[in-house]
């Protein structure tokens, strides 16, 4: 390939008759760029390779990474000891591209019943070539992430990144993102508790206020046990809940065999 371009940039030279020195000029600044995009890509790789391994010592629980495409990329290097043709786009195509999935920190979410619950949010970062060296990752999924601030602290991460890798920047910049959105939402899911038990405390002292004002309402507490051989059909435990209802009763029923109310 070299030899080609070789052959191409001193055809172009000549047809266009400038002096010698100056062909010659052109040459070295053409073999100078071709070994340097050689250099800089095999040195993005080394790096990419290594991050990845950094990575993987820190999170190797929750980091994924695709072991066919790391092996076949410190193949290339090993075959191509002189550097990568970054100028030749076939050469390009046929390298495979290095990524990995990671689960990030618990994420803290509240339910639209008012209860707690913690998921595992993951994101998928891929490497272009020139990354690190001109290009930042690319975020190609996020799982779970649905917040917007969370969606900004990754936009933010890769524009700053400038010729340095950020992978590791960019999982810990998310986690703490994470924690620190996961401690407004305890907060609020706090505040949610305190209020419905501050609720149920005024219920208490009025509903004994309605009771002394109307004795004969004193409703009689017990509680009762009812078998039946099994409970099953659908319609019969519909049937069960409505009469329950009618007759003002709370409790519970196991369905099956056997049934109990």
């Amino acid at each position: 390939n070299d030899q080609r371009a070789l052959h191409r940039i001193r055809a172009r030279m000549q047809d266009n008759l400038e002096p010698p020195h100056l062909r010659q000029a052109a040459i070295q600044r053409a073999l100078t760029y071709r070994i340097r995009a050689r250099m800089q890509m095999q040195e993005n790789i080394e790096r990419q390779l290594e991050e990845l391994e950094v990575l993987e010592a820190i999170y190797p629980d929750e980091l994924t990474v695709n072991d066919g495409s790391v092996e076949a990329m410190k193949k290339v290097l090993l075959d191509n000891p002189e550097g990568i043709n970054g100028n030749d786009d076939s050469e390009i195509n046929k390298l495979p591209t290095l990524s990995f999935t990671i689960k990030l920190v618990q994420l803290a979410s509240l339910e639209y019943s008012g209860q707690l619950k913690y998921i595992h949010p993951s994101i998928t970062v891929e490497f272009p070539l020139d990354y690190p060296e001109s290009s930042p990752p690319l975020v190609t999924k996020t799982v779970r992430l649905d917040s917007t601030e969370l969606i900004n602290a990754i936009t933010m991460c890769l524009e700053e990144q400038s010729g340095e890798e950020c992978a590791m920047q960019l999982v810990m910049s998310l986690n703490e993102q994470i924690e620190i959105q996961n401690e407004r939402t305890v907060q609020e899911h706090e505040k949610g508790v305190k209020k419905k038990e501050e609720q149920k405390a005024k219920s208490i002292p009025e509903a004994a206020a309605a009771l002394q004002d109307n004795p004969d309402e004193i409703p009689i507490i017990g509680r009762r046990i009812i078998n039946s051989p099994y409970i099953l059909k659908p319609a019969k435990i519909k049937d069960i809940k409505k009469c329950a209802d009618e007759l003002k009763l709370g409790g519970y029923a196991k369905v099956g065999k056997p049934g109990i109310i």
